[in-house]
């Protein structure tokens, strides 16, 4: 991590690479500057596109999975720096935001850090609306098949194949028979 308030540290992920439950004594603001992340908080997961990235309080039990091969960048706040969010929260992560990243990746005195790293805590905003916050299924089935789905997000088995393996003999109906939006 670098010296200062904000630390940042480059993942190369492979697809379905992750980093397990996991807790932090630091904010965390998981971002992928190419790919796409998912990050589950308890019941409740996200999927993030390098154009969004999750503020990720301190003490907060999280886990990450690339869905795709992904540069996750891990970016590391002291919680005394800020208090901005006390729930996970999605930020827009405007190419002003992404460039102050990569400033404070490089090697600064301690005014110029302070000020970068004060300016990137003021531009980040929450995004409304831009994201599906979606909780897991409370029905025991759906939750298995959710769960294979996560497994392999970029998977497609058919819908018998997830009766099966979610341990019923059959699917009701063809993913092909569902409604579809007009």
């Amino acid at each position: 991590m670098s010296v200062g308030a904000i630390g940042i540290t480059r993942f190369e992920m492979e697809r379905g690479q992750q980093f397990r439950r996991h807790v932090h004594e630091e904010h965390q603001l998981a971002w992928v500057s190419r790919g796409v992340l998912m990050v589950e908080v308890g019941d409740r997961y996200w999927v993030l596109p390098p154009s969004l990235a999750l503020w990720v309080p301190a003490g907060t039990w999280h886990a990450t999975i690339a869905v795709h091969e992904a540069v996750m960048e891990g970016v590391y706040v002291e919680p005394a720096a800020t208090d901005r969010w006390a729930e996970p929260t999605v930020v827009a992560m405007t190419p002003l935001a992404r460039e102050l990243l990569g400033y404070l990746g490089g090697t600064l005195r301690a005014a110029e850090r302070g000020r970068a790293e004060r300016v990137l805590l003021d531009v980040l905003e929450p995004v409304d609306g831009a994201t599906i916050d979606l909780p897991m299924p409370s029905d025991d089935r759906a939750r298995a098949v959710a769960q294979l789905v996560l497994g392999d997000p970029g998977g497609t088995p058919r819908s018998t194949s997830w009766a099966a393996r979610s341990g019923r003999a059959h699917a009701p109906c063809s993913a092909s028979s569902w409604p579809r939006p007009a």
